[in-house]
């Protein structure tokens, strides 16, 4: 476990909005800083438990940055790019408290830190596609139950069973991703029947290794 923590900058979103959703959001925005100076080490350390790992000291030494941005009526409360993982994204409303926001900060903490890992410290293995797109939202999830304190239990379970196939989806239907586990596919069925015809292998069998190969839908790497 780490014994220091990155320093998290929350930062008012750019976007175009009315002065007076302007002038809300960036006391939101100071409000949300105020309190995670309270309330984050706490978290932190919650996070590093349950993950079993503490943040990279690239991380440690960078900071993480928290965009705020005014929730729309079709946006989730939060997300975050897996290859930008030194960032994530808060989307509130005006009467939104910490007691509101703190799950979704805990729940894009998580994502960060596990893709720091990834990229940062690990890179052993290619990512498949159910690991790093089904699994990473099912374990996020639940690990967000933990941190706050919480046991997971039937409903938990089935909310992140359900979010994750939602998010599997929402990352599936990306431009071009469709199409790289579509050629994946075509691939490794065209070596289908040569692998059963030598009886080396069967139906389960392959179900199971079509588990393993379908790629992930991200890069290996990325630039630190």
């Amino acid at each position: 476990m780490s014994k220091a923590f990155p320093v998290l900058k929350f930062k008012t979103s750019r976007r175009q909005v009315p002065p007076t959703t302007k002038k809300w959001l960036v006391e939101k925005t100071a409000y949300l800083e105020g309190v995670w100076q309270e309330k984050g080490p706490k978290i932190m350390r919650g996070i590093e438990k349950q993950c079993g790992f503490g943040f990279p000291a690239k991380t440690i030494s960078r900071g993480i940055v928290v965009h705020v941005h005014k929730r729309g009526k079709d946006e989730n409360p939060g997300d975050m790019e897996e290859t930008k993982p030194f960032q994530f994204n808060l989307y509130v409303t005006k009467s939104e408290t910490w007691r509101d926001v703190k799950g979704v900060m805990v729940h894009e903490l998580l994502h960060c830190l596990m893709w720091q890992k990834f990229y940062f410290d690990y890179r052993v293995g290619k990512p498949t596609f159910f690991a790093d797109i089904f699994a990473d939202e099912l374990v996020t999830s639940v690990v967000e139950c933990m941190v706050l304190g919480r046991k997971p239990g039937k409903q938990t379970c089935g909310k992140a069973v359900d979010y994750a196939l939602e998010e599997a989806i929402e990352r599936l239907s990306r431009t071009g991703r469709r199409e790289k586990l579509v050629k994946a596919l075509v691939e490794f069925f065209a070596e289908y029947p040569v692998r059963i015809r030598r009886k080396g292998s069967n139906v389960l069998k392959e179900r199971e290794k079509v588990m393993n190969c379908l790629p992930s839908l991200l890069p290996e790497s990325i630039d630190g």
